[in-house]
């Protein structure tokens, strides 16, 4: 299905904009999505094309030409998709921002992404006018909303209403501008940040092929067809909500938009527009299973959840429950989907067997030699097509070299395949934990904690130990209302994974940092306190006079 769905467009038409010309051609009256926040307001092709031609002339009449990079600091919107085709149209290179970033991390991707312009939802522009002072080259600054524009500024302030405004000679300049600097497949369409949970964000500069490609491999992946609604909760400041927004465009189905997740609204959003297909990236999964158990869960309308990363310690309970499939990919924004299950398969832990017809992918020892069966090693990966990978990180040739080590693109993700050829993703290199001689995962400590009756989630860090390698902090959400204490934890642990993984450390949180679509900032919870300790920390040995070891518990004399 996913080769069929790829092979259906041709490489010329691998272009953003030129979709949604396409889908106005062959379903102008169509509605392509319906926008939950803007009570239920349905949107035609027809509409939004006007809209994106509107938008896209009036840009260009403030100077944003082919090439040209602008911030967007805006929450999922119909305003917004209009803003990303409009800027795609021209040729301008998106930079979208996420909308929860303040001061200095907001003030570093501005002028990383070296924008001259930025459009903003008038909710963001205090915090964006906190950092006037240190934005080095933004020159225009478009308001999206009710803005007074009394801030002292140098910026150029535009108004929405001036990029709304039609005007016949600026629609005009704007098909001559086209035809005369026309957007190819292999030209930069958007700067995409990552979420910078092993550090720094780098700006990751994608083709309008990379872009369109996705799109078209998620709608492959699912199986889209024309009667499907697909749910999109997702920031667009995110790549998936971009290829679930594309992947209904390709296929013609609806979309079904919403600002962001709420789990209280959720299954009356499903049930309202009967909802076919979900994709489920960081905590959704685990939060909708967490819930309450009713037991008309399975009277539902998804069909199939596209999810990342894999339940393996409850697929088979999650599918039953709630009376859909699951589909497992890998993937990341810089080299983007590579793998997937099969819809009619299942596979726990797995994310399926990569897609050989576009991508060479290995996985390695330290040294680069590939890995044996079950032997974990790190992902690495390469396109066998023009254009389906990362152009580079903007603005750091040095950070491009190092990813591309070998003349493959290193993932960063720690993984093993089966004899099948199938891959278990484990966890990030970065994420792993070294100590006492032991190389071990976060990941599978988590799965362990996880399974608690009384824990919603957990993420578990390294924490620099006394003399050399690390100790293990587990942190951990608890259930509204549990009543566990933190030595009943450790006796958890203690008796359900090996002695040399139970955590020293242990602290309950009401929510973790999180990325734009719910992964865990590790990152941040590595740099609270002092080294990851907090006051809120219970150590065992010190908390609690309790020491492992691998003949078992020893109590800590009151004296040591």
């Amino acid at each position: 299905m996913i080769h069929s769905f790829i092979e259906s467009l041709p490489y010329e038409q691998r272009v953003l904009s030129e979709m949604l010309d396409r889908c106005f051609e062959n379903n102008e009256s169509s509605v392509f999505y319906v926008s939950i926040d803007e009570k239920n307001r349905e949107v035609t092709y027809a509409e939004m094309k006007e809209k994106v031609d509107i938008v896209a002339s009036n840009l260009l009449d403030l100077g944003i030409k082919k090439g040209t990079n602008v911030a967007v600091l805006m929450a999922s919107s119909t305003d917004y998709i209009s803003v990303w085709f409009a800027l795609a149209k021209i040729g301008a290179i998106e930079v979208p921002i996420n909308t929860v970033y303040k001061g200095e991390t907001l003030q570093y991707l501005i002028n990383d992404s070296d924008a001259r312009y930025i459009v903003v939802d008038e909710e963001y522009y205090a915090e964006l006018n906190k950092i006037s002072a240190g934005l080095e080259k933004i020159q225009y600054v478009i308001s999206h909303g009710q803005n007074d524009y009394s801030y002292e500024t140098s910026w150029n302030i535009v108004g929405w209403e001036r990029v709304t405004k039609y005007s016949e000679v600026r629609i005009r300049h704007l098909f001559n501008e086209i035809n005369n600097n026309p957007v190819y497949p292999h030209d930069p369409v958007g700067i995409i940040y990552t979420s910078g949970t092993t550090g720094p964000s780098k700006g990751v500069l994608l083709s309008n092929h990379h872009l369109v490609f996705m799109g078209l491999t998620h709608a492959g992946i699912m199986h889209y067809k024309e009667d499907d609604i697909s749910l999109n909760f997702l920031p667009y400041y995110h790549t998936a909500a971009k290829f679930v927004t594309m992947a209904c465009m390709l296929s013609g189905a609806k979309m079904i938009l919403k600002k962001k997740f709420s789990i209280t609204s959720f299954w009356n959003d499903v049930h309202e527009h009967q909802v076919t297909l979900l994709s489920s990236l960081g905590g959704v999964l685990p939060m909708l299973y967490n819930q309450k158990e009713k037991e008309d869960d399975v009277k539902n309308s998804i069909r199939a959840v596209y999810v990342i990363p894999s339940p393996k310690d409850n697929y088979y309970e999650i599918q039953n429950r709630f009376g859909l499939k699951l589909v497992v990919a890998y993937g990341g924004t810089e080299w983007n989907i590579v793998s997937s299950t099969e819809l009619d398969e299942d596979k726990p832990g797995s994310a399926g067997r990569h897609f050989e017809q576009y991508y060479d992918l290995k996985i390695v020892d330290e040294h680069d030699f590939e890995c044996s069966q079950y032997e974990q090693g790190e992902i690495i990966v390469r396109p066998k097509i023009p254009h389906i990978v990362m152009l580079e990180y903007y603005n750091k040739p040095e950070k491009t070299v190092e990813a591309w080590r070998g003349l493959w693109f290193r993932t960063g993700d720690r993984a093993y395949k089966d004899k099948d050829g199938y891959i278990y993703f484990v966890d990030r290199l970065k994420d792993a934990i070294r100590r006492r001689g032991e190389n071990i995962s976060s990941f599978e400590i988590e799965s362990v904690v996880d399974k608690h009756p009384q824990v919603i989630e957990s993420a578990v860090i390294p924490v620099p130990a006394d003399v050399g390698e690390d100790e293990i902090k587990a942190c951990i959400i608890l259930k509204k209302g549990a009543d566990v204490s933190h030595q009943e934890i450790f006796n958890y642990c203690y008796e359900n994974m090996g002695y040399f993984m139970v955590p020293r450390y242990i602290e309950f949180f009401d929510d973790f940092p999180r990325t734009p679509t719910g992964k865990t900032r590790k990152n941040i919870l590595r740099e609270q306190g002092k080294r990851g300790m907090t006051r809120l920390t219970w150590d065992r040995e010190k908390d609690g006079g309790i020491k492992v070891t691998s003949k078992g518990i020893d109590a800590i004399k009151e004296t040591q």
